[in-house]
């Protein structure tokens, strides 16, 4: 995670052909993050991810020059609030998994994350950083968590794992 630091996905910036999007990035941080430090020569890489696809608008990955500019403008996300675009940090596969994993065991508003670390909040009001699925189901169990968790769909409310239908296995004949 040290070397995601300085960086940050954009979603929600619309796709023009011939874009120019550090302009449409600093633009953004501008107009509705009110940081006017934002230029275009503080942004070393800024590109989209993944394949273009037809109607949804891919995420920008942008990099800035120094962490103290990225951390800015992580602290102003609240900013975007109304707005189609939304501020994440560029996790690895792992912890965007873990963090998932979280958000549906206590919430959306109970987890977090910072600097690429994975914040949770329990019901009594403590803080945790998480590393581990195995760290989370011990501050899950300790504290019936599980069971306090808003439902969502099929819910094992004993284990706060979603429940899936199973295969059925043949019988060898």
């Amino acid at each position: 995670m040290r070397h995601r630091r300085k960086y940050l996905l954009f979603n929600g910036v619309p796709e023009e052909p011939n874009e120019d999007l550090s302009n449409s990035i600093s633009d953004i941080c501008n107009d509705k993050l009110g940081i006017r430090d934002v230029t275009k020569d503080k942004i070393i890489a800024c590109h989209r991810l993944g394949k273009h696809s037809g109607g949804k608008h891919r995420p920008v990955l942008v990099r800035f020059v120094d962490l103290n500019l990225k951390t800015a403008v992580w602290k102003k996300k609240a900013s975007l609030k109304g707005s189609p675009f939304v501020l994440s940090e560029f996790l690895t596969h792992q912890r965007q998994a873990l963090f998932l994993l979280a958000r549906k065991r206590l919430g959306m508003k109970n987890c977090w994350t910072l600097d690429g670390n994975i914040i949770v909040k329990l019901p009594d009001g403590t803080r945790h950083r998480i590393d581990t699925e195995e760290s989370l189901s011990k501050l899950t169990v300790n504290t019936d968590v599980a069971a306090e968790a808003p439902s969502s769909g099929n819910q094992d409310s004993s284990s706060g794992y979603n429940s899936k239908p199973k295969r059925a296995v043949r019988a060898k004949k």
